[in-house]
């Protein structure tokens, strides 16, 4: 696979599949081993499916700016700022109405022109904040 079609493979997912909820993509370029670890039930095509469709249903309104797309033969990062009104229970937290706005950075593998492994990395800490969340550092003890 060429550094150009990895990063297209990225851009399709960030811009169809989760800014636009496109999710036709995903069978053309996901394979049936497919494994997203950001998911319980994470195998296969069905899983991506089940991890954007979520993500819309929690922030239905999202709008989605990336930033960076780092493409190699077998790999691509997408680093993407969102938008979104929190709809829906997220990390726990139930539905606050409230924009959240966070960086959010996904990592393909690729084999055989095919997505085999997903990974994403969230700004969670960023999300917690802005819905209130309340955080406390613990104390620790002296020595």
């Amino acid at each position: 696979m060429s550094q150009e079609r990895s990063a297209q493979v990225m851009r399709t997912y960030l811009e169809e599949a989760v800014a636009k909820g496109n999710f036709s993509a995903i069978d053309e370029f996901t394979a049936d081993d497919f494994i997203d670890h950001s998911q319980p039930d994470n195998r296969g095509q069905a899983a991506l499916l089940a991890h954007v469709s979520g993500f819309r249903e929690t922030f239905p309104d999202v709008e989605v700016d990336v930033q960076h797309v780092i493409a190699s033969d077998d790999q691509a990062v997408g680093i993407w700022r969102m938008k979104a009104t929190h709809a829906n229970p997220f990390i726990g937290v139930p539905a606050t109405g409230q924009t959240l706005e966070f960086t959010v950075t996904s990592i393909f593998t690729f084999r055989d022109e095919m997505l085999v492994d997903y990974f994403v990395v969230a700004g969670l800490l960023e999300a917690a904040m802005q819905m209130g969340v309340k955080m406390e550092v613990p104390e620790t003890a002296s020595t």
